[in-house]
């Protein structure tokens, strides 16, 4: 939490305090609604970043790195799901029992879950990479940093956010609002982390190159002409489609053809026509065309 963060909490708190029970409730409701936007905008915010992470998958310069981040980001958006649903069907649960006289909206099952949870949660967040870990491990406010940084108790944990005789339930709703705050704030941190590790600026352009080779340039009637053709630079994603004298041969494991053919029966030179077909990086299609030159000799 910021500066300014700690600043405008203060403020807030201090008009809490000073306010009569009636007033607290209103500014509850404002604080609350504060948060419940705030998470929308977050969420907006994270599923940009889900979006950019997911199409890089489908360019050649940021597949092999997007492999390996865009599941990690996956893994703890299903975690920080899951938790912030939980926080969501406790704050439903309080608000259809509002009228309760003594404020134990929530049972003591609940309550002991959502603190595991909680707990849980950090520890599954930092375990997603090493990289991850060392950066946010110090970084991370579950409940507040003022709490984390102490040794937590399920009792007191309760006592300091939630459920406790003499919180209301605007109260109790606010500070699940902070916690689902905290949540979200956590995701985007992460989720962008992950996403600059798969960096997505491009300098220059990719030059294409059709390879084609032959075993020999001289060979007798019946000799046997052997041809590697193939794309430099081609994209790792699409394999390119080479043909040789005019018909789709298949590539063999490090991409490129290997085509084996009889030399002609004719004495003198001969040209084995080679066309290679590619996606480049905006979509498009290309196309690079080649001779192979051989001669026959008498």
């Amino acid at each position: 939490m910021n500066k300014n963060s700690i600043c405008i909490l203060a403020i807030l708190i201090g008009l809490l305090v000073s306010c009569k029970d009636n007033e607290k409730d209103k500014l509850y409701d404002e604080l609350n609604a504060g948060l419940e936007n705030s998470n929308n905008v977050i969420e907006n915010s994270n599923q940009r970043i889900f979006k950019l992470l997911y199409d890089k998958q489908f360019k050649s310069y940021t597949y092999e790195l997007d492999s390996i981040w865009y599941p990690k980001a996956m893994k703890v958006k299903g975690i920080s799901d899951t938790l912030y649903q939980q926080l969501e069907e406790i704050k439903k649960i309080i608000q259809k029992d509002t009228l309760h006289q003594n404020n134990n909206y929530v049972d003591e099952k609940k309550e002991h879950e959502l603190y595991i949870n909680l707990i849980k949660y950090k520890k599954e967040v930092l375990s997603v990479d090493s990289e991850v870990y060392y950066t946010f491990n110090k970084n991370i406010t579950i409940t507040s940093g003022a709490f984390d940084s102490t040794e937590k108790t399920e009792k007191g944990f309760n006592k300091t956010f939630l459920f406790t005789t003499s919180t209301s339930a605007k109260q109790q709703i606010t500070c699940i609002s902070k916690l689902q705050n905290n949540i979200k704030l956590i995701e985007n941190a992460v989720v962008t982390f992950c996403n600059a590790k798969v960096s997505d600026s491009w300098c220059g352009y990719i030059a294409y190159q059709l390879i084609a080779n032959q075993n020999t340039n001289h060979l007798k009637a019946g000799d046997s002409l052997e041809i590697t053709a193939g794309l430099a630079g081609f994209s790792l994603i699409k394999q390119p489609k080479v043909f040789i004298n005019n018909i789709e041969r298949e590539p063999v494991n490090d991409r490129v053809v290997v085509y084996k053919m009889k030399a002609s029966g004719k004495y003198g030179k001969h040209y084995v026509p080679i066309m290679v077909k590619f996606q480049k990086e905006d979509g498009t299609i290309s196309t690079l065309e080649k001779q192979i030159e051989y001669t026959v000799d008498e």
